[in-house]
């Protein structure tokens, strides 16, 4: 095969539907690893000062101006999270409802699936009103909590005060729902994780689900790629 037949392949291919739902999708995937990059930053920063070594030289009355330095870190690093947090969202959605497969009983299973797992979750709906309420009012500034037990032993936390966000009239109804339940101490660390675990299992479900609902296509993209492998193969040999 010469080249000119390999060109009007790679033409082929670029404008197949397969090619350009596989490029929406990645770029969705960029999103994601964005997020899980600020999720991952945010719990080993909160993680490793609270280990106790770590936690008592930043407790030491001789330190406040490394406590400071170390809130200030803990608010950058939550404000990169909770951006990424709508911008996934956004994305997702977005990509879903421009390109919604044609199978109803999915696009039924996806609705589904975002009631149960964010709309429905007052926690889930804590986190993505916490970005609202960053962005529009001020940012959720994070406190420090040490506190001792026979029990446990030292505990170092990093908390949002409840008092300091329930004023505000931007929550919407499971939000406030979430923060009428919550100890007057939310543990920032415990809030998070519960968040990120839950966009992690529904996003392996969303790119099967994304892939499944448009199957034909990419498998179309599968064969054009491969017969243009071979005919790459064949224009060089």
């Amino acid at each position: 095969m010469n080249l000119d037949a390999v060109g009007r392949l790679e033409k082929k291919v670029v404008a197949s539907d397969g090619w350009r739902l596989r490029a929406q999708l990645a770029a969705v995937a960029r999103t994601y690893r964005v997020f899980l990059g600020n999720d991952r930053e945010l719990q080993r920063y909160l993680a490793a000062h609270r280990e106790p070594e770590a936690a008592l030289r930043l407790w030491d009355t001789r330190n406040r101006d490394l406590f400071e330095r170390f809130l200030d870190e803990v608010d950058r690093l939550l404000h990169n999270y909770l951006a990424s947090v709508a911008a996934l969202r956004d994305h997702t959605r977005r990509l879903w409802q421009k390109y919604p497969p044609t199978d109803e009983a999915l696009r039924s299973a996806y609705t589904a699936r975002v009631t149960t797992t964010f709309a429905a979750s007052p926690g889930c709906a804590f986190i993505q009103d916490l970005r609202n309420f960053s962005l529009h009012r001020r940012l959720a500034l994070a406190r420090g909590r040490l506190s001792f037990s026979p029990q446990a032993g030292l505990d170092a936390a990093v908390i949002l005060v409840r008092q300091d966000l329930e004023s505000w009239n931007g929550w919407k109804a499971r939000a406030r729902e979430y923060l009428n339940a919550a100890p007057d101490e939310i543990d920032l660390a415990e809030v998070v994780s519960s968040y990120t675990n839950a966009v992690v299992e529904f996003n392996d479900w969303f790119g099967q689900a994304f892939v499944g609902g448009h199957l034909a296509a990419f498998d179309e993209l599968a064969h054009l790629e491969g017969e243009l492998a071979a005919a790459y193969q064949g224009a060089v040999s």
